[in-house]
């Protein structure tokens, strides 16, 4: 869970892990990816 969570990237997300992601979001560094469903 930590491998997936921390350290593997995600093409859908910036090419970051979701901790990496949560990060920048919270910095301010990255605009929020719109999910359509």
């Amino acid at each position: 869970m930590q491998e997936y969570n921390r350290k593997r990237i995600h093409k859908s997300i910036y090419d970051l892990s979701p901790y990496e992601y949560r990060a920048a979001l919270k910095a301010g560094s990255i605009t929020p990816i719109e999910v359509k469903v």
